[in-house]
């Protein structure tokens, strides 16, 4: 349960009986959370570590360091439980209703502890929850699109190998619906095709070598990349993707 106080029924017999569900749970993944479950989360990004940086290795035979870290925390927990409890933390201004109730037993933990530790939370609450500036995702595609054509050299791509070439694209939003990015928005040849309707540029069948499906021409788009994109270079695309 996300909330103080949340419960679920169950029949016992002949009674219904309410069992208390509100706890703290740490899930860890590969993908996108649900949309529910996403809003009653902090959500913490994971990279892989650069060589060399990890000073050990985690070993689960070897747990002492752990042990000894989590008993420590479940007494100091124990004898500041009223403190705790009684805490009504200070929230930033930006911390209420749903990211509020995320974010407040941490911010209380940290304002019970208190020395560094508000500071702390304050500047993890800060990052973790900025929203990017919005971007003009029509504007980033085109000029992506136009970026793959000139790798490619070709007057004529697939649908296919367009959107191979799109989500090949480093630091850029775009995701297949199997290799969904957190900040990501899914590019089929179906949504692709949507995306590029508003600019009167539609796929149609063409034949590449001994293939034939449905893909774009370089000359759809060209008076788009004139009209819209103004020359920019596509390598720029208006700084780091968001979505």
């Amino acid at each position: 349960g996300h909330s103080p106080g949340a419960c679920v029924y169950r029949c016992e017999g002949g009674t219904v009986r309410s069992f208390q569900i509100f706890a703290a749970t740490a899930l860890a993944g590969l993908g996108t959370l649900t949309p529910t479950l996403r809003d009653r989360s902090i959500v913490i990004h994971l990279v892989k570590a650069p060589p060399g940086t990890l000073k050990a290795r985690f070993d689960k035979r070897h747990v002492e360091a752990e042990n000894l870290l989590g008993s420590k925390i479940a007494r100091w927990t124990k004898d500041n439980f009223a403190a705790i409890a009684a805490c009504d933390p200070v929230m930033p201004p930006a911390a209420y209703n749903r990211l509020g109730d995320n974010w407040r037993p941490l911010i209380a933990l940290a304002q019970v502890i208190g020395g560094h530790w508000p500071a702390l939370v304050a500047d993890a609450f800060a990052k973790l929850t900025a929203k990017p500036p919005t971007q003009d995702k029509g504007k980033l595609l085109l000029a992506d699109i136009r970026r793959v054509f000139a790798d490619a050299a070709l007057p004529r791509l697939f649908s296919t190998d367009l959107l191979h070439a799109l989500c090949s694209l480093p630091e850029r939003p775009y995701s297949y619906p199997d290799n969904l990015k957190p900040s990501g928005f899914v590019l089929t040849p179906a949504s692709l095709a949507r995306l590029l309707q508003p600019y009167g540029i539609r796929p149609h069948a063409m034949r590449i070598g001994d293939d034939r499906t449905k893909g774009y021409e370089l000359a759809q788009f060209e008076p788009v990349f004139k009209r819209l994109l103004n020359g920019d270079n596509h390598d720029e695309a208006n700084g780091p993707p968001t979505a």
